[in-house]
């Protein structure tokens, strides 16, 4: 399951929100992931000026299989946050901003479930130093995953005991001769 929304009537109330599960039913390897972003395309910043742009970021991760279970789950949550800035068409200026939570049961099949959470304001700061007004774009993002994946022992295909083994050696050798009496028999 997956699923991503974008709401918010301005940049002010702008509102991205995404989600990723899967189930944990046996698999060797499930996957999904959600992405929502927003982007602000013309934004004119007068020569001299400065502006900033601040986001609230609140994220979580959860994996949910109980202790012992053959499968691994990996819950991650990322926003990025970016502005470029354009002169005379022109990129001038790049700033990036990265904040994610990750979640996993570990490496060992007896890892407990885990749960992470992460609140943080980020923010972006660009001064246009030039004597000529710039276009800004600010892009938005946020991407949910989830993975399972089975760190269960392969199966391996049982190999037969030596009784077993001499067993059907000897009924081989016991329709042989049977089938071997049988032509002796027509033949006569």
């Amino acid at each position: 399951m997956g699923n991503a929304s974008v709401t918010g009537t301005d940049f002010h109330s702008l509102q991205l929100h995404t989600v990723a599960s899967t189930t944990s039913t046996p698999a060797t390897h499930r996957s999904v992931s959600s992405y929502a972003s927003s982007k602000i395309t013309e934004f004119v910043l007068s020569p001299g000026t400065q502006v900033s742009f601040f986001a609230d970021f609140n994220g979580s991760a959860l994996t949910t299989l109980p202790k012992g279970n053959a499968l691994q789950e990996h819950a991650q949550t990322q926003a990025n946050f970016s502005l470029q800035a354009y002169v005379q068409n022109s990129q001038t200026g790049f700033a990036s901003k990265r904040i994610g939570v990750a979640a996993s049961n570990g490496k060992l099949g007896d890892s407990p479930p885990a749960t992470m959470s992460a609140s943080e304001r980020v923010w972006i700061t660009f001064d246009n130093d030039s004597a000529f007004s710039s276009n800004l774009k600010l892009d938005i993002s946020l991407v949910s995953l989830a993975r399972t994946y089975d760190a269960g022992p392969l199966q391996a295909s049982p190999v037969p005991e030596p009784a077993t083994t001499a067993m059907l050696l000897a009924g081989l050798a016991m329709v042989t001769g049977a089938v071997r009496r049988r032509r002796a028999v027509r033949g006569k």
